[in-house]
């Protein structure tokens, strides 16, 4: 218990230490999948329900609780509403890594402050399903582990690690599988109780599902995760070359040895490889106990990857890959002290001969993170750069301010608006209704939906649309639309004609604040 609380102290010192770092970084980037959820909660807060008035294909969770963010906050800026939410990432990753301290110890220490370090190069400090998820995946990781040695665990152990496995499919389509296979695996092979662990899972999950049940609507999820299934999912990558995703999945550390040195993170990813796949073989062989452990928590990594990611990926390549790093560094970090502990005790006490082995073990587990560290200082290096907050603003989240807030003056009552292909927030900061449940418009998922934005346009042609690359889309109703000019350019907002003779001159004249004009 000493040591835990020793640990804990050092993350709190870590973590007030960080925040100035935290702060710093708050604007750095600009994401169109963490607008997803922050839109969706904003117009759910407006009593619109998710995935029938608002299309998405991804779990409703983060836009939930963007919508109770949004309603408590209240932020009254653009540069607010960001900097809310990825507190919220901030404090949710602390509330977690202590949770991970005090119940497995060192493992839970390092994963916590090395993760914190590099989950920027695969932006796990915005809001986003992948960075939510990465805490309840790594802590049903270690439980298993535990459980699997024949471990006790406690009480709160097994209530947290059921709230874990059912925060995980309200948060990551993708992971859904892992769940199952869990579960699966621990009414097998009978390590607890079946009746006690499904009573258990189901209670937590059963809270999700009624929490979420007045803000989403479960027929159209799963009209639209059928859609994505079929399309995204089966119809891709993964569908084309099954080997392929078997390789990037259930081979990934070999896949990340085999091709690291194409970038930094890509070293980095290979250098952590080395490590896990080192200390699998070391106790695969001198702890028989161990090796179910090993075996179950390989095949979960694999599960955690479910999506191609090519290992080398960083940034928005490579957030899809951000649950499989936090799963896969923590079991690297939890076998590599397993080694360590094999040798420091377990050796010494069986025969004198296997003293030396311990001193080898002991040098060469020193020599890799010197390694692994000379290898990683990049990502040190970047945790601790200064970034200028004022610059980030202008550069990433400007135009959204200046078009939504031109739109807002240009509007009036009964004025919708139609944002193409992603910059939804132009969508928070006009403060106007969108023209279409699809608030991105990539239309990838199904061809039907298509039709569907085509029917909305025959109906009620949008007052407003913001059209960064998609002209193609609307060319027949081109002549109902008038361009507005940014400067001396034309820019991608369009008003409909009949709107312009309705328009006031104090509003002709306030847009030119921000360069545009009719």
């Amino acid at each position: 218990m000493i040591k835990k609380i020793l640990f804990l102290l050092i993350f709190i010192a870590f973590t007030f230490a960080g925040y100035k770092n935290f702060q710093s970084h708050v604007f750095s980037l600009h994401f169109v999948d963490e607008d997803e959820n922050i839109i969706a909660g904003y117009y759910m807060g407006k009593g619109e329900k998710l995935y029938k008035d608002i299309f998405s294909h991804k779990q409703p969770l983060p836009a939930v609780v963007s919508m109770f963010e949004q309603k408590l906050q209240k932020p009254n800026s653009l540069y607010l509403l960001i900097k809310r939410h990825r507190e919220v990432v901030y404090f949710y990753s602390v509330f977690w890594s202590i949770i991970l301290i005090v119940t497995f110890g060192l493992p839970g220490l390092l994963f916590s402050l090395i993760f914190e370090i590099i989950k920027g190069f695969q932006l796990g400090n915005m809001f986003l399903s992948e960075s939510l998820v990465v805490f309840p995946l790594v802590y049903t990781l270690g439980y298993l582990w535990k459980i699997f040695s024949e471990k006790k665990v406690k009480l709160f152990e097994t209530i947290l690690f059921s709230v874990s496995l059912s925060l995980i499919p309200f948060l990551q389509f993708t992971l859904i599988p892992y769940v199952i296979v869990a579960l699966f695996i621990l009414i097998v092979l009978k390590k607890v109780n079946v009746i006690q662990l499904l009573t258990f899972y189901l209670l937590p999950f059963t809270f999700l599902f009624l929490f979420c049940l007045p803000f989403v609507d479960y027929y159209y999820y799963l009209n639209n995760t059928l859609s994505a299934i079929c399309s995204v999912y089966l119809g891709g990558t993964a569908a084309s070359s099954p080997l392929y995703m078997f390789y990037y999945s259930f081979l990934r550390p070999f896949a990340a040895i085999l091709e690291m040195g194409k970038s930094d993170f890509g070293t980095f990813t290979g250098i952590l490889s080395i490590g896990y796949l080192l200390s699998f073989i070391y106790l695969f062989f001198t702890q028989k106990k161990l090796r179910i452990n090993l075996i179950i928590t390989y095949i979960f990594l694999g599960l955690c990857s479910l999506r191609i990611v090519y290992p080398d990926k960083a940034l928005y390549a490579g957030f899809h890959g951000l649950p499989w790093l936090g799963a896969f560094l923590f079991i690297t970090i939890y076998q590599i002290v397993g080694v360590l502990r094999v040798a420091s005790y377990e050796f010494i006490n069986k025969s004198k001969k296997l003293i030396n082995s311990k001193y080898i073990i002991l040098s060469i587990t020193i020599i890799y993170f010197i390694f692994l560290i000379h290898n990683s200082l990049f990502l040190i290096q970047d945790y601790y750069r200064p970034s200028d907050r004022e610059t980030d603003f202008y550069v990433n989240y400007s135009r959204f301010y200046d078009y939504g807030q031109t739109i807002r003056i240009l509007s009036g009552k009964g004025d919708k608006l139609l944002v193409l292909p992603a910059e939804q927030l132009i969508y928070w900061q006009s403060g106007l209704p969108h023209a279409t449940r699809f608030l991105y418009v990539y239309l990838f998922v199904d061809p039907r939906y298509k039709k569907e934005l085509y029917d909305y346009w025959e109906k009620t042609p949008p007052a407003f649309i913001y059209d960064e690359d998609n002209l193609s889309l609307f060319k027949k109703w081109w002549p109902e639309y008038t361009r507005i000019r940014k400067g001396k350019e034309v820019s991608p907002l369009f008003i409909r004609k009949d709107k312009i003779k309705s328009l006031k001159a104090w509003q002709i004249n306030e847009i030119k604040r921000f360069g545009f004009h009719l």
